[in-house]
């Protein structure tokens, strides 16, 4: 019995030595190999990496994000004493702007709005790199289809000469509303809501 004893015990003793040896991994049980794991793979998954930009940037880095007063607008701080106007995504899902009043048939969707509370004018910032402006169309108009009177009544738009493949451009970002032509005088027709 003594000498199973001694048996039992010493085998016993290289067990032990291999479970606090961290090179022998094959003595740990799998609840604890199992544990280091998803520590290793959680420690490689968490590392900061380095993303190669496709673009230039001379070695540009953001020095700092601050607050515009408007939740939407960030300004972001580079290292060559620039700065960029930021939209703050999270405020833009959430915006209304493109649910409110959004009908895909009728040209004026508005008419249960108050349109005296509305502004007279409004202030549009063309060059700054929040707005995205982009000239629209590059050339002359057509000679009739200038904004203005016409035909005893108040031409709305611009007639522009195009033919199939000229490239039009949207002012802003936007989506598109409507897209067909229309009968109603306004031809082909293209509604973007910025």
């Amino acid at each position: 019995m003594a000498a199973v004893a001694a048996l039992t015990a010493a085998a016993a003793e290289p067990q032990a030595a291999e479970k606090t040896d961290s090179l022998h991994v094959a003595a740990l049980s799998p609840e604890e190999a199992a544990a280091v794991d998803s520590i290793a793979a959680l420690r490689l998954r968490l590392a900061p990496k380095q993303i190669e930009s496709i673009f230039d940037t001379n070695d540009v880095v953001v020095l700092d994000t601050l607050d515009s007063g408007n939740d939407a607008v960030q300004v972001v701080l580079y290292s060559n004493n620039t700065w960029k106007y930021v939209r703050n995504r999270e405020v833009a899902k959430d915006s209304t702007i493109f649910e409110k009043y959004w009908d895909t048939k009728t040209l004026f969707p508005y008419k249960e709005v108050d349109m005296s509370s509305m502004p007279k004018s409004v202030v549009i910032d063309l060059i700054d790199s929040l707005t995205g402006y982009h000239c629209p169309y590059q050339g002359s108009v057509h000679p009739r289809g200038k904004y203005g009177p016409r035909r005893r009544r108040q031409h709305q738009g611009v007639d522009l000469p195009l033919k199939t493949g000229d490239p039009v451009y949207a002012t802003f970002c936007g989506r598109v509303r409507i897209s067909e032509y229309n009968k109603g005088g306004y031809g082909n027709l293209v509604i973007i809501r910025h």
